[in-house]
């Protein structure tokens, strides 16, 4: 027992040495900041193999020596927004919770910590984050004003300036709007990648965890199904008739994430019917990039149809399912 014990804060202090260095090289060297997506790794990896506590152990001592060689803020940083959804997913992964709901949980975790981040990051410049925000999306609109002048210069008409700036003015105000939809789905996505980084180092090491399915055979589950639809009829009754203030954004972001969830599955439909006819990797390649950029909104539209007639006939097996 006690060899185990000793193994295991060997193990917490080589991960928390890790995890220093990478937060020392992304302090240092802003250029080569991408590193910081690997932060959460070795804590996955601890809290995986030897639980909750040690994991935990691991991230304070990681934090405190951050926080002395960077700055304290940057420590306190570190332990909100990496290490605690590095200890839920290792938590998760240990406790042989499937792969989908593990990203999906840790996701929440990340989007919330991130959003907390920013606000510490903000503290420690001593800025106010309503005007960082504000002033962003205001340097949008002046750069576009500025390019909306030169055009007029050029002979463009104040009709048809007048009608994109009135279609740019909405889109600026939805971006407003979907923003902390935009923070979850960004979750999803680095969960995601920590999830395969972390199974990669495990199978380097002779572990094995289970991997989601193949693209193409990711579906809603009944369960999940149900959800979705709960959400869009949410979304759709809120902004198409009650228009509560309070509920409109609410149900805007709830729009957004559905709206991605159904291009990801006709995405996932079209690489199954690819791969069913044997189309050679370059030309599915080059269709999905394509569609990708010309044709999400169909995208979206083969995900609602898959969900309501299952295209692919994956009802009634398991394969896939995203709950």
């Amino acid at each position: 027992m006690n060899r185990i014990q000793t193994k295991a804060l060997v193990e917490g202090a080589i991960f928390a040495a890790i995890t220093v260095v990478i937060g020392i090289i992304t302090f240092y060297i802003p250029l080569v900041a991408l590193i910081s997506i690997v932060w959460s790794v070795p804590t996955i990896l601890i809290a995986f193999r030897h639980g909750f506590k040690v994991s935990i152990y691991s991230v304070v001592v990681s934090s405190v020596l951050v926080a002395v060689v960077t700055q304290p803020i940057e420590g306190l940083r570190f332990f909100i927004v990496f290490g605690l959804p590095g200890i839920v997913m290792g938590y998760l992964l240990n406790k042989n919770v499937r792969p989908e709901k593990t990203i999906f949980f840790t996701s929440i975790v990340l989007s919330i910590c991130g959003i907390a981040g920013i606000y510490l990051g903000m503290l420690a410049l001593g800025v106010n984050i309503e005007n960082v925000y504000d002033k962003f999306f205001l340097n949008i609109k002046s750069a576009y004003v500025e390019a909306a002048n030169a055009y007029r210069m050029m002979g463009v008409s104040r009709e048809e300036i007048a009608k994109t700036t009135e279609i740019f003015e909405k889109n600026l105000d939805l971006m407003k709007l979907i923003l902390p939809g935009v923070i979850f789905l960004s979750g999803v996505l680095l969960s995601f990648m920590n999830f395969k980084l972390t199974k990669l180092v495990l199978k380097r090491i002779n572990y094995s965890i289970e991997d989601v399915k193949p693209f193409s055979q990711w579906r809603l589950s009944n369960k999940g199904m149900l959800f979705v639809t709960a959400m869009l009829l949410f979304a759709v009754v809120e902004t198409s008739m009650i228009r509560l203030p309070q509920l409109n954004a609410l149900a805007t972001n709830i729009f957004t994430v559905m709206m991605m969830v159904f291009m990801v599955l006709g995405f996932s439909v079209s690489k199954f019917f690819l791969d069913k006819y044997s189309v050679p990797k370059v030309f599915k390649g080059v269709f999905l990039f394509f569609a990708l950029f010309s044709f999400s909104q169909i995208m979206m539209l083969v995900g609602v149809l898959d969900m309501a007639v299952d295209i692919r006939k994956l009802r009634n097996k398991s394969a896939g399912d995203v709950r």
